[in-house]
């Protein structure tokens, strides 16, 4: 990885991802390498402004080539309760950002990077499909890899 990314994922011997969420609300992983003044501000407008949700390419593909995430703190507004949940941002070949919060994405991308490696391994991209769960009255969002 570049000097630049940080992680919330680390590896065990065997090279498996393991989740390592550590301080809530700061940066937790970026794989976008941000060297020119043009690519800070790419970074900064996907992770302040992104242009879709995740939730509208439900059935649709994406050709993820980047992903931001960071751990915020949420508030359940029935409890009261506060606690961490990913705020995660793809970015595709063509530089389009898809925003969500999402522990179902979350979980997909830890699966994916188990299997393809981070994006900084890839020679391109890979091709994910957007899928929602209805799981009681929750619709949990993930995704599946494409050919």
């Amino acid at each position: 990885m570049n000097e630049n990314t940080m992680t919330i994922f680390e590896q065990d011997e065997s090279g498996r991802m393991l989740q390592a969420l550590r301080s809530p609300g700061t940066i937790a992983y970026c794989s976008f390498v941000v060297n020119t003044p043009d690519e800070k501000i790419k970074l900064y407008n996907a992770m302040t402004n992104p242009e879709k949700k995740v939730s509208e390419m439900v059935n649709k593909k994406i050709q993820l080539k980047d992903v931001y995430v960071e751990m915020v703190q949420m508030t359940n507004e029935d409890t009261g309760e506060v606690s961490p949940a990913p705020r995660i941002v793809l970015i595709d070949k063509g530089g389009m950002t898809y925003s969500c919060m999402s522990f179902g994405i979350f979980n997909s991308l830890k699966s994916l990077f188990g299997v393809f490696g981070t994006p900084d391994t890839w020679d391109d991209c890979v091709e994910v499909e957007i899928v929602s769960i209805e799981k009681g009255d929750r619709r949990i969002l993930t995704m599946k890899a494409c050919k």
